[in-house]
């Protein structure tokens, strides 16, 4: 039953962390100003974010809960997140920087580009090639536990081009989307060692060890097979030309420093929008509320 929990709550964790690592590899001073406009151009991602939160909720756009995100979301989410973002921002970021990112994402083709990208994170968890990763997930974890071996990794579908396969390679690293994954995976790790020495495991630590180089290996594949569907070669290329320059990488920097434990970022945001529906919908604030109190029994 332990380890049958520790997958489910994997598996709802993952899916979090996915919308958490793509969004962080895309985002009343000057300084502020700045931030909340390129936080204008980059909220797809957290948007998504809410709405997955969201579905577990309910799965009626029209329901008054529904109604309540959804105002949330126009009126103070944006807020929200700036003050979640600002100190690394202001640690990493400079105002040239942001402004010289805004001028990119202002471009019409790019900004298609980041809706089409933060619909993949949306879709992700519904998607056939990331449940292929789950059940290789959910296998890998009862392999180690009866002493077997890993199941075989993931294969790149033979129907994605290889000039395809190298430009995502490069957006992968520049993006460092790796680096955001692994360091969310390494922040779960004292949990998932805890879980497992709870069902009994006696080799947590081997065995996590093994669970996140697995991850580390596979995660590529499911993120690549999903973007040749909605991304094209040129749509990489232009995505590259952007994950390339200085201003980008400081981004991530101070992206990586908020994001890297994404529980605790999902935690955050949610907080700050059940203490906004609390004051203007308090009528509909009780299911938001009590899933904050199951994210934050996830340690």
């Amino acid at each position: 039953m332990h380890r049958k929990t520790t997958v489910f709550s994997m598996k709802r964790i993952l899916s979090i962390v996915c919308v958490i690592v793509m969004a962080s590899s895309m985002w009343a001073d000057a300084y502020r100003d700045a931030l909340m406009k390129y936080l204008q151009f980059n909220s797809n991602e957290q948007q998504e974010l809410l709405n997955a939160i969201s579905a577990q909720i309910t799965t009626d756009p029209n329901s008054q809960s529904a109604k309540a995100l959804a105002e949330y979301m126009s009126s103070q989410m944006i807020t929200d997140i700036a003050d979640i973002y600002e100190p690394a921002f202001r640690k990493h970021v400079s105002i040239e920087d942001l402004q010289q990112l805004e001028q990119m994402y202002s471009d019409p083709r790019f900004a298609d580009i980041t809706k089409r990208s933060a619909a993949v994170i949306a879709n992700m968890a519904q998607s056939e090639e990331y449940m292929a990763f789950i059940r290789q997930f959910q296998n890998s974890l009862m392999a180690m536990a009866t002493g077997q071996g890993l199941p075989q990794d993931l294969p790149i579908p033979q129907t994605i081009p290889e000039a395809y396969v190298q430009a995502f390679q490069q957006y992968y690293q520049q993006a460092r989307v790796e680096e955001a994954t692994m360091a969310s995976f390494r922040n779960m790790t004292p949990m998932l060692t805890s879980s497992l020495r709870s069902a009994g495991v006696t080799n947590a630590e081997e065995m996590v060890s093994n669970l996140i180089a697995y991850t580390q290996r596979n995660i590529p594949t499911v993120i690549l097979t999903l973007m040749n569907k909605t991304m094209t070669l040129d749509d990489l290329q232009l995505m590259n030309s952007v994950t390339s320059t200085p201003a980008y990488q400081h981004v991530m920097d101070a992206s990586i420093e908020v994001a890297g434990n994404p529980l605790a970022m999902a935690k955050t945001l949610l907080g700050k929008m059940v203490s906004c529906m609390e004051t203007n919908h308090p009528d509909h604030v009780a299911p938001y509320k009590q899933l904050l109190q199951t994210f934050e029994m996830m340690r």
